[in-house]
């Protein structure tokens, strides 16, 4: 046996350093030596096995072989299940990992019903776990409890998601007053969905709180990973700008648009202008309607260098986006701000640029 173990962990290490085809081959090589008879003779291999069908399908999906990949990791909860109680690695540990690779790849298979069923078993289990362990296992019960948060979510359950999330943010925070230094980002990140789901649950205020404390937790550990770290504080900056939208803070809105589209356009040019494309076109197309909407805001209080000084925005941003929604809402903007107060409009934007008012905009309409 072995030359089999050493397959096995030969698998697992190379998993661990992306060499996925290699694992699996190795994978494969060691899993028929470790046929069905084995275990009856040597028990002790038993774990092995688990261990091995878990590698195993993880790198069938790196592979991108993914009916195989299910096949395998549905072996590999089956095998979890028959672990004896005083395996040299806890059962239930290695049924949890098992669970949760065959969460992934049903997700990925889009087989939404069975994996929603798994995340639900996963939860139940990490959470018996935690009871015992709760250093080893609160933040496994909190990466499941996200995850079947974007069950819910899926459903169209979306209270049952704020609550899942919620509870998941709570774990993350027991972990980071334990260790911060693995447990912040991922406090972060749980952070920024909670804004995501709560903005969709229509509760705002709660939205803006959670995406304020993500930036700022993410802003902080951006700073020590240099370039790296700015494509998060991108994201998060989206994602609080379009909390602010909802809450009609507009201009607040606007301000993390801006900041991410400055971000973005930094990476652009140090990765190719390939990368982050599609964030950048999100961040171009939101900051538009969010400058439109603090123009029209202006407007209504009666602030009409305000309003001008966000037309400003407005028009700048067209001259640097090659968006067709960018310049559509430039052009909705300008022409609802001239209906409005034409003559108070058309001087305040004089004061505020040194310019004619901008007619490029009714020859486009």
């Amino acid at each position: 046996m072995f030359h089999t173990r050493v397959l096995a962990e030969l698998a697992g290490g190379l998993r661990v350093l992306g060499r996925f085809p290699e694992a699996v081959e190795a994978g494969n090589d060691a899993r028929e030596r470790v046929g069905p008879l084995v275990p009856r003779l040597y028990p002790e291999t038993q774990v092995m096995r688990a261990q091995l069908l878990i590698d195993l399908a993880w790198c069938l999906g790196a592979t991108e072989d993914l009916p195989r990949a299910r096949a395998t990791a549905e072996e590999a909860v089956a095998r979890c299940r028959d672990l004896p109680v005083d395996a040299e690695a806890p059962a239930e540990t290695l049924l949890a990992l098992a669970l949760d690779c065959l969460a992934h790849h049903l997700e990925l298979l889009d087989a939404h019903t069975e994996e929603r069923a798994v995340r639900e078993e996963l939860v139940i289990l990490c959470a018996r776990l935690a009871i015992a362990g709760p250093e080893a296992h609160e933040p496994r019960l909190a990466v499941a409890l996200d995850a079947l948060a974007r069950c819910h979510t899926r459903d169209g359950e979306g209270s049952e998601a704020v609550t899942a999330t919620e509870r998941s943010v709570e774990l993350y925070r027991r972990a980071v007053g334990r260790d911060p230094r693995p447990y912040e980002p991922e406090l972060a990140r749980t952070l920024a969905n909670l804004s995501v789901r709560l903005r969709l649950r229509g509760e705002f205020e709660g939205a803006v709180a959670a995406g304020d404390e993500a930036l700022a937790i993410t802003r902080r550990l951006a700073g020590a990973d240099g370039e790296d770290g700015r494509s998060p504080v991108a994201d998060r900056l989206r994602i609080l700008g379009r909390a602010r939208y909802r809450a009609e803070d507009d201009e607040g809105a606007a301000a993390c648009f801006e900041e991410a589209e400055t971000l973005l356009r930094e990476l652009m040019k140090a990765g190719g202008p390939g990368t982050h494309a599609a964030g950048l076109a999100a961040a171009q197309s939101a900051l538009a309607r969010a400058l439109g909407a603090a123009a029209d805001g202006h407007l209504d209080a009666g602030r009409t260098d305000d309003a001008a000084v966000a037309l400003r925005r407005l028009k700048e941003l067209t001259a640097r986006s090659p968006l067709t929604d960018v310049h559509a809402a430039c052009v909705s903007t300008f022409a609802r701000a001239r209906d409005r107060d034409a003559e108070g409009t058309v001087r305040a934007w004089q004061r505020t640029t040194g310019e004619s008012w901008p007619t490029f905009v009714y020859r486009l309409g």
